[in-house]
């Protein structure tokens, strides 16, 4: 009797662990795609504020002209 409650003991405790682990995984490719995400957003900024240093700059030189 002892050694079905030490099997079923283990059995629960593997059930457990195969859970654990699974959330382990889907944590991981849930901070991975934030990650992704967020480098993305950050790429974005980038070319935008890109973009507003060239117009800036075609502005200061347009003017520098005109002067």
């Amino acid at each position: 009797m002892q050694i079905t409650y030490i099997l079923i003991g283990l059995g629960v405790i593997f059930v457990l662990v195969v859970f654990l682990l699974f959330e382990i995984y889907r944590l991981k490719r849930k901070l991975r795609q934030a990650e992704i995400d967020t480098l993305q957003q950050i790429n974005l900024t980038i070319k935008s504020l890109d973009t507003e240093v060239q117009q800036l700059k075609k502005d200061v030189y347009k003017t520098i002209d005109e002067q």
